[in-house]
């Protein structure tokens, strides 16, 4: 097949089905006049090759939008316009074909608590945002936070810290900065040597 591809400068891709679509084969062949997707039908003893016409309307009934869909032929991923095709493309012909597989049971475990480690210091935040109407752009406008420190003292430690206005985001920076110099100070007077022995 890619001595017909370099020879008449066709790309060919095919592909699999069995309950979804899985890559078999994707052209090396990065320009080409034209390109063929190709459905390979195999049983038992045959294999068979169907042109798709639209490989769109084959994956239409992946999501619930009507509108046109623009395959990854690398991953099998998709994306509804052709600007963020094109953006995705890029990064997605650098690695082999691969189809993404979600594991059936959705809720991820973690069960080897004995292998944590503790951390002195965790910050919980949360922001929110309004909403340009006109132009759908999103703007901080408040936020919250909680510490949870083991570190005797430190600021913010005793309750949640809320903030509201437009300069929320430089606000919460600058207390952050405050908060790691604290703890920075913190570490640096827990730090011992080490007794070194030599044998």
């Amino acid at each position: 097949m890619a001595t017909f591809e370099t020879k008449n400068n066709v790309s060919i891709n095919v592909y699999g089905y069995e309950k979804e679509l899985y890559p078999v084969r994707i052209t090396s062949l990065k320009t080409a006049d034209a390109h063929v997707d190709l459905l390979l039908i195999s049983n038992d003893v045959t294999n068979h090759d169907v042109a798709i016409k639209d490989i769109c309307c084959l994956i239409r009934h992946m999501t619930k939008h009507h509108g046109t869909k623009h395959l990854f032929p690398y991953c099998l991923m998709h994306q509804n316009t052709e600007q963020s095709h094109k953006a995705h493309l890029e990064d997605c012909m650098v690695h082999r074909p691969q189809k993404i597989e979600m594991p059936s049971d959705n809720i991820l475990k973690f069960n080897n608590f004995q292998k944590q480690l503790p951390c002195p210091v965790v910050v919980y935040a949360d922001f929110e945002s309004v909403i340009n109407a006109a132009t759908g752009e999103h703007s901080v406008c408040s936020y919250g936070f909680h510490v949870e420190s083991r570190i005797p003292g430190l600021p913010f430690s005793s309750s949640p810290t809320m903030y509201v206005g437009m300069d929320a985001p430089a606000k919460f920076l600058e207390e952050m900065r405050q908060l790691s110099k604290h703890v920075s100070n913190f570490i640096s007077m827990e730090v011992k040597p080490m007794n070194l022995t030599w044998l």
